[in-house]
């Protein structure tokens, strides 16, 4: 977050817009104050996760990252139980991940009208990481785990609902999409269509 009173301070300033994204925003930012050349395509974060992961499942499994900060970003719960239930058709289980009791509450919610579902204990995030590692297919509305299972290269689908893609759309290291917008809420076909889209692209 930018500090108002500590800008009058700096003796540069750069005009990068936001709808370059926050990634490369950084990493220009980074390049122009650090006097180095930033070398061109996407990013490449090149993150692993070797602890056991939590939970440890011997097939193929869908992680989702339900929770967020702030409710306005979060996705209707009904959506999540549509989702999971194609999924599960289409042989993907869904694991969910919390770090709260209201978190908890929401997902085990959701978990009890999805067949197969499993709600992951409470972990370390080194623990959660490996869990997003090891996923097939993580969908996660605006949200750290979410940014972070595209980092790992997991084929990932994000869902904003108050965040301007423009922005904060995912990054990774794998195939990505991010759906709708500030007051756009995707329904559960967009997101289904979405990882499946990526799920192809993952086993191209």
């Amino acid at each position: 977050m930018r500090e108002p009173i500590a800008s009058f301070f700096y003796s540069r300033h750069l005009d990068l817009p936001e709808e370059m994204g926050a990634v490369l925003r950084y990493r220009t930012a980074a390049a122009e104050a650090l006097g180095y050349p930033l070398r061109g395509g996407d990013a490449v974060f090149g993150l692993d996760a070797k602890a056991e992961p939590v939970p440890a499942m011997a097939t193929p499994y869908a992680a989702m990252a339900v929770n967020t900060s702030r409710d306005e970003k979060l996705w209707p719960e009904a959506h999540w139980v549509t989702l999971c239930r194609e999924l599960l058709a289409r042989g993907l289980p869904s694991v969910f991940y919390w770090g709260s009791a209201v978190e908890e509450e929401r997902v085990r919610r959701i978990a009890a009208q999805v067949e197969g579902a499993v709600v992951a204990p409470r972990a370390p995030l080194a623990a959660v990481a490996a869990g997003l590692k090891g996923a097939s297919l993580t969908v996660g509305v605006d949200t750290g785990l979410s940014h972070l299972a595209a980092a790992l290269g997991c084929p990932s689908v994000g869902i904003f609902v108050s965040t301007p893609l423009e922005t904060l759309r995912l990054f990774g290291d794998g195939p990505v999409e991010s759906l709708g917008g500030v007051g756009k809420v995707p329904g559960a076909d967009e997101v289904l269509a979405a990882a499946e889209r990526v799920l192809a692209r993952g086993r191209a």
